[in-house]
């Protein structure tokens, strides 16, 4: 699954600037697989998503890229 997040920081104080992201990311869940032939697996099923992406902030382009590394789990 692709995924395209974006989200800003509007500073309330001092010593803070303003900021406007852009993160892309793909995620994968990988639990349970099922083939076509197996039979569904009793009792609850947990998937577990796996997420990774990168951010980048428009507004200040000297920070440089960031790593977006994310587990997803249902409760």
């Amino acid at each position: 699954m692709g995924m395209l997040s974006l989200y800003g920081l509007e500073p309330l104080g001092s010593g803070t600037e303003q900021s406007l992201k852009i993160a892309p990311s793909l995620a994968y869940t990988m639990w349970p697989v099922l083939d076509r032939n197996e039979k569904k697996p009793k009792g609850k099923v947990r998937p577990s998503t796996v997420q990774l992406g990168v951010s980048y902030d428009v507004l200040n382009p000297v920070d440089g890229l960031g790593v977006i590394v994310r587990v997803w789990r249902a409760f």
